[in-house]
């Protein structure tokens, strides 16, 4: 049996994991990075991110998480939804 060199292995598990990342539902760390130059605390990233129109969380580190579904309808100009969560104050009760 032939076996493929362990560099290839490697190579196919990383471009797998670089393949999952690219799937994921949020934006990763260097996504968020690129999109705030400049600001190097989380405080100044997730403000300019709320500035951009984006809605943010905060993981456990500190850090911003974006929605990339979210992230992709705010920077298009689509309409964006909400989940209900706000109050509507444009319509009496």
């Amino acid at each position: 049996m032939n076996y493929p060199p362990a560099r290839e292995m490697l190579a196919g598990t990383n471009s797998y994991q670089k393949e999952s990342q690219k799937m994921s539902a949020d934006l990763t760390d260097t996504e968020i990075d690129n999109i705030c130059t400049g600001q190097t605390q989380n405080a100044a990233k997730v403000r300019h991110l709320k500035r951009m129109g984006l809605c943010v969380r905060q993981k456990p580190n500190g850090r911003p998480l974006v929605n990339r579904r979210h992230y992709d309808e705010v920077t298009s100009g689509a309409k964006v939804t909400t989940t209900g969560s706000e109050p509507n104050w444009g319509v009496p009760a």
